[in-house]
């Protein structure tokens, strides 16, 4: 969304740039972080519902979102000319994304979480970053990330009933994520573009097997069925 809106740029630069010009980096970021997060809120019942209720329509949406996204980054990836060399990139983390339905990953686990314990902590705090690095990446969808370690609802559940406890983990882990992936794609954006999203390409066509292979494996492939 944010390369669609022609800020993706200034969005990591304000990030990555945070410490060093406070005043101006703010400006720009408070107000996304406001409607974002009214978004989440506004929203986070209806989802809950909808996974509820229909859980294979709405994780085929996250696909369509997700495979809608390649054409953007292919002409990103190659707007300075495409070299046979960029294809290395993008073949590793596809397979990295394949590797995820073969390895040692059970997309059929995710239950809803609402109580906190050391180990859910941990758990919310690591996938909350991960999820969060990859929110920045375009094309990737932290949305995506989260059903693939199977919090997404756990996640969505917390928003919904506003349960500090599980937000607090989910929360730091966020800010950690943001932080640390705006730094690392606005370097990686300025001294490797095309290896980058072409990495990024890698990773989009990979993550359509992998959240199909998910709802295969709930074995309820009814469209609009809940799960049993």
């Amino acid at each position: 969304t944010a390369v669609i809106l022609n800020i993706y740029d200034r969005l990591i630069g304000s990030i990555s740039r945070l410490r060093k010009e406070p005043r101006k980096s703010l400006s720009f970021l408070v107000p996304l972080v406001i409607g974002a997060a009214l978004a989440i809120i506004a929203c986070s019942n209806l989802i809950s519902y909808l996974l509820d209720q229909h859980y294979m329509i709405i994780n085929f949406f996250f696909i369509g979102i997700i495979l809608g996204s390649i054409p953007m980054i292919w002409k990103r990836g190659t707007k300075d000319g495409l070299k046979p060399w960029h294809f290395i990139p993008c073949l590793v983390t596809f397979g990295i994304m394949i590797f995820t339905i073969v390895g040692p990953f059970d997309a059929s686990s995710e239950s809803v979480v609402t109580t906190l314990t050391p180990f859910v902590f941990a758990q919310l705090f690591l996938c909350s970053a991960v999820a969060a690095i990859c929110m920045i990446i375009p094309g990737i969808s932290g949305s995506f990330v989260m059903l693939l370690f199977g919090v997404y609802t756990t996640i969505m559940t917390a928003v919904s009933d506003f349960n500090f406890f599980l937000l607090l983990p989910i929360g730091l882990g966020a800010l950690l994520g943001i932080l640390i992936g705006a730094k690392m794609i606005d370097f990686l954006l300025r001294r490797y573009p095309q290896a980058t999203y072409f990495s990024i390409l890698g990773l989009v066509l990979g993550s359509g097997p992998v959240l199909f292979g998910k709802i295969i494996t709930t074995g309820n492939f009814r469209l609009g069925m809940p799960l049993a």
